[in-house]
């Protein structure tokens, strides 16, 4: 062993030596700890004991019990609690429970100051705060109230993105969400309404009715057994007409988005590098 390095670990073993506490006896400590941490009762005595722990990992498990605890207990205060976690990302997950719980008890100001102290977090926390009153608005109408009601759609925008005070960041995830929304649980999808939204906003509209017509396609012909037939057919004949008669979800319009969706769908199944168990065939390709 080169004399450095056997330099190196005698200066560990001696501070080892010096230190009196082995690896072992921390491990111990750490898992007594974490039992007194996550033990039942009032978390905010409790919060010193995770605190003390040194493994990074059972540290931060003990500190997620221990907030999620405090959020579901009556009289118990998640924020209270979060001003004492030290160590990140730890304390911003916290705030995001305790965020969590002022939503769920109708403090909604409150919940909105608490996401802004998220950090990598405040995208997440923020649309846990929004999403389920913008479902509930636009469900019954899907993409029609985007068309016909956008005024409404914007009033909540409003609303919310005052609270938030995210600018663009928040502007962004709000209309990615709602044109999500309103294709969801849409029967035949509406592919053709994009072009009916405001003109800022139809690419957005456009990229969500794609994605729900890429999720409804891999789930109804991305089986093994229709892959069979898929990749067999010539590309011209995988239109959306095709794929409507194979499945009633896929009941769309003939758009040209649709169709290349399709093009580039058939050729990532079914070209030389898709997966192994998939039938190659020589029409199909890149």
């Amino acid at each position: 062993m080169p004399t450095r390095t056997r330099q190196g670990w005698l200066l560990i073993c001696i501070l080892a030596a010096c230190s009196g506490t082995t690896a072992t006896d921390r491990r111990q400590q750490d898992r007594e700890h974490y039992a007194a941490g996550v033990a039942d009762g009032d978390p905010q005595p409790r919060l010193a004991h995770c605190q003390a722990i040194e493994d990074p990992d059972l540290h931060g498990d003990c500190l997620g019990a221990l907030v999620h605890l405090a959020s579901e207990l009556p009289g118990t205060s998640a924020q209270e609690l979060c001003e004492g976690v030290r160590l990140s990302p730890w304390k911003e997950e916290c705030f995001f429970v305790a965020a969590e719980q002022a939503r769920k008890d109708g403090e909604i100001e409150r919940a909105a100051d608490l996401c802004l102290r998220t950090d990598l977090f405040l995208d997440d926390c923020s649309v846990h705060l929004w999403q389920q009153d913008l479902r509930n608005t636009i469900l019954p109408e899907g993409i029609q109230i985007l068309v016909e009601h956008h005024d409404v759609l914007e009033a909540f925008h409003a609303r919310w993105a005052k609270k938030l005070n995210m600018g663009e960041r928040f502007d962004r995830r709000f209309w990615d969400r709602a044109y999500q929304l309103a294709f969801e649980r849409q029967g035949p999808l509406q592919i053709g309404a994009c072009h009916r939204v405001p003109e800022d906003e139809q690419p957005t509209c456009l990229r969500a009715a794609e994605q729900t017509y890429r999720v409804r396609l891999e789930r109804a012909l991305g089986t093994r057994l229709n892959l069979a037939t898929v990749c067999a057919m010539p590309p011209e004949e995988f239109t959306p007409e095709y794929a409507a008669r194979r499945d009633g979800t896929l009941a769309a319009p003939n758009h040209p988005r649709l169709r290349e969706l399709l093009k580039q769908s058939q050729i990532a199944w079914c070209s030389d590098d898709a997966s192994p168990f998939i039938p190659k065939h020589a029409g199909v390709r890149p």
